[in-house]
């Protein structure tokens, strides 16, 4: 007997992590979705802000195509552009699943149209190596900068800070407005010698525009996507079962879901 309840003891401390860490995850699961669901809210009531750091958040707990697509349209109306590209571009090379024929077909519809809204700047910097740059009082996330050879840049259009940062010289700021799909050329020089702190002489010295360079699934995919007015407007819908009317889709985590047929 004690044998015996010294063996269910042990199995029972075997299993405990493996169950803790099953509700662990299941609690994620709920967590995202409730987040994806208060998301979808916030988008209907245009909300856009509110609904970008709810599917974020949703994102990050449980990462899903729904979410990302969503995600990229709200971030597309927000004026984000870039970000939305990159949403869209994870999409198409399968970072949350493979897509079907249609969904492919929306995404880089939609793809398309945030990138021709992208602004992109090639910078070039003279004067300095290692030139460290920060947009709007975020450093960039890419190496630094090198004398003479040119950076793209892939910016949203608006108003933007750049400020450059190399050792022994002083530092240099440009204010850029960009507009909509504008390509433009920014040369900075660094003075040889000067003052290590303090703003730079704030010359824009753009060159004008140059030629444009380079420049399963199982939940629901729903999202509202025509953009009138300045408020989002009627939705778009993804039958995830390819079918042509309306339909149940059973959902691994979230359960039966209406669909609607595919379309705007």
């Amino acid at each position: 007997m004690r044998a015996l309840l010294a063996t269910t003891v042990a199995m029972a401390f075997l299993f405990c992590p493996a169950s803790e860490a099953a509700a662990q995850d299941m609690s994620a699961r709920e967590e995202a979705r409730a987040l994806f669901e208060r998301g979808r809210e916030a988008q209907s009531e245009n909300d856009l802000a509110s609904a970008r750091t709810l599917f974020l958040r949703s994102l990050e707990l449980e990462p899903r195509a729904a979410t990302a697509f969503n995600l990229a349209v709200v971030c597309g109306a927000l004026g984000r552009v870039a970000e939305a590209h990159e949403h869209y571009e994870d999409l198409l090379t399968g970072e949350y699943g493979e897509l079907r024929e249609q969904q492919r077909a929306q995404v880089e519809d939609l793809a398309r149209e945030v990138a021709e809204r992208i602004a992109r700047v090639r910078l070039v910097v003279t004067g300095a190596s290692d030139v460290v740059l920060s947009i709007d009082d975020e450093e960039a996330e890419s190496e630094p900068l090198t004398d003479g050879v040119p950076r793209a840049l892939v910016l949203d259009p608006g108003s933007h800070v750049l400020a450059l940062r190399a050792e022994g010289r002083p530092p240099e700021r440009r204010e850029l407005e960009l507009d909509e799909g504008e390509t433009r050329e920014l040369r900075v020089e660094f003075a040889a010698t000067g003052p290590t702190t303090g703003g730079g002489g704030g010359r824009d010295d753009s060159e004008g525009e140059v030629a444009e360079e380079g420049g399963g699934l199982t939940w629901l995919w729903v999202t509202l996507a025509v953009v009138a007015a300045g408020a989002i407007g009627v939705g778009v819908f993804f039958a995830v079962d390819g079918a042509s009317g309306g339909g149940r889709l059973e959902d691994d985590v979230f359960g039966v879901t209406e669909t609607l047929s595919f379309g705007f």
